[in-house]
């Protein structure tokens, strides 16, 4: 496949490093600053799994799609939740008929922005479960497993196309574990559910989850978190139940025990992080549904003078 990974955060750098191991594919890396010129000047992109490392070469580092052999087949979208509706605008000229989106975001809008943007029908929703840092301008540490990937046209649909179980196939063959759901709105908040409650409790304490989850008080907050968004869903028609919480009660509390969200660590150094986009939404959803949510409330209220001040500055 010929494939564009737009951002070399964490997310772009795991993405494009594991795709290009599968031989038949071809894959761009949009990147900025260090990233290129350190490309340039011969460093591979690095995934370091810490019992061994991954070094790929053959990745096309770039800053503009200017040489991008088009259309591409996909575009993976990496970068953060509140770049996705910039991002989306400069997307076009990469588009043909076939091509799709696959956005992997945390949060529930991103694959609605692209769809509004570029057309539904390019637009993949998905969800995604590595823990994974950057470390250098190239290198990403990847804790844990490879990645966890569910993912499914924007809108409920019957089945998946022709296209889209092509590219599960070769995220497959890149080494991650995935599954095609055409049920994506319901993963997209079950998602929600897991992230925005152990992060928003992480960032609230300033613990990692193993910290959080080893005391009653702050993993009761977490689990409240967690029945408050299935809430949301479900006014929404969406089902979510107590099953999914309870597996995803089961997913943090089984995370390495330095676990932390990005978004926490957005939040620790003082930079733009998803808050708005993951917390925020969950109230931002809630209100309009009539629905209460305390605990992300209070995470929002909590850390949203930081998050405005990292945006104004």
């Amino acid at each position: 496949m010929n494939i564009v990974v737009v951002g070399a955060g964490a997310m772009g750098l795991y993405c494009a490093g594991a795709l290009a191991g599968v031989s038949c594919n071809t894959v761009y890396l949009l990147a900025r600053g260090e990233a290129v010129s350190g490309f340039a000047a011969g460093e591979p992109i690095t995934i370091d799994y810490g019992d061994r490392q991954v070094r790929r070469h053959d990745v096309a580092v770039i800053d503009s799609f200017d040489d991008v052999a088009v259309p591409v087949d996909a575009v993976i979208v990496a970068v953060k939740s509140w770049q996705v509706r910039e991002v989306a605008g400069s997307l076009a000229p990469l588009i043909g008929p076939q091509t799709l989106v696959l956005t992997l975001q945390n949060g529930v809008d991103a694959p609605l922005e692209i769809a509004e943007s570029l057309g539904a029908e390019h637009a993949v929703a998905a969800t995604c479960v590595v823990i994974a840092q950057r470390t250098e301008s190239l290198t990403v540490h990847c804790l844990g497993a490879d990645a966890v990937i569910e993912l499914g046209p924007v809108d409920r649909v019957d089945r998946p196309t022709r296209e889209l179980t092509r590219l599960a196939t070769t995220l497959q063959q890149a080494g991650m574990t995935v599954t095609v759901n055409v049920d994506m709105p319901r993963a997209l908040w079950r998602k929600l559910m897991l992230v925005a409650s152990y992060g928003g409790v992480g960032a609230l304490t300033g613990r990692s989850t193993g910290e959080t989850a080893a005391d009653p008080e702050s993993r009761g907050l977490v689990e409240s978190a967690m029945h408050e968004v299935a809430a949301v869903a479900r006014a929404q028609g969406i089902e979510i139940t107590d099953g999914d919480v309870a597996a995803c009660m089961a997913v943090y509390l089984g995370f390495e025990p330095a676990t932390t969200s990005s978004m926490q660590r957005d939040l620790r150094a003082g930079r733009r992080s998803e808050l708005f986009e993951q917390n925020g939404a969950v109230v931002a959803y809630a209100e309009r549904l009539g629905v209460d949510v305390p605990v992300h409330h209070t995470v929002l209220s909590a850390m949203a003078p930081g998050e405005r001040s990292a945006r104004a500055g």
